[in-house]
């Protein structure tokens, strides 16, 4: 696969498995009350972070494996696993909701780090992808 199609193939993959839009919802739930100019800044310094944390396993996420002695499958394996288990938790449940607390959304101040750059966008699916992704690109490198 040449490196335009690779480049492009992973970008959908990331928007899919991302799903920045799903998250617009999320993070005006974890942010109530706050100013549009707050969330604003929170949302570009989250979207920093995730490039930061995307680029950093992209960079580094095969020595981190070789490493370990972790295999490339079973990162592929066990990402696909805990995308099937993010799927389940999604399927509508009865009865089990979970009210915030007023005082939990006044002590919630920086959500750019946490939840919103690493749970939520750069979460175990787009961090395994990167890996995988740098993976595939190394071999195409020494294959052609």
């Amino acid at each position: 696969m040449d490196t335009p199609t690779l480049c492009i193939s992973t970008l959908v993959a990331l928007i899919a498995i991302m799903d920045p839009i799903g998250t617009v919802g999320i993070f005006i739930g974890i942010t109530p009350g706050e100013s549009e100019k707050h969330r604003r800044r929170q949302t570009a310094r989250g979207c920093v972070w995730v490039f930061c944390f995307l680029m950093l396993f992209f960079a580094i996420g095969n020595h981190i494996l070789d490493f370990f002695g972790i295999t490339l499958d079973a990162v592929q394996v066990g990402g696909g696993l805990i995308l099937l288990k993010i799927a389940f938790d999604q399927l509508p449940t009865t009865g089990l909701t979970r009210r915030s607390a007023p005082e939990d959304a006044a002590r919630k101040q920086d959500v750019s780090i946490f939840p919103l750059a690493m749970p939520l966008l750069a979460g175990p699916g787009a961090l395994t992808l990167m890996i995988t992704e740098a993976g595939h690109g190394r071999a195409a490198m020494l294959s052609g």
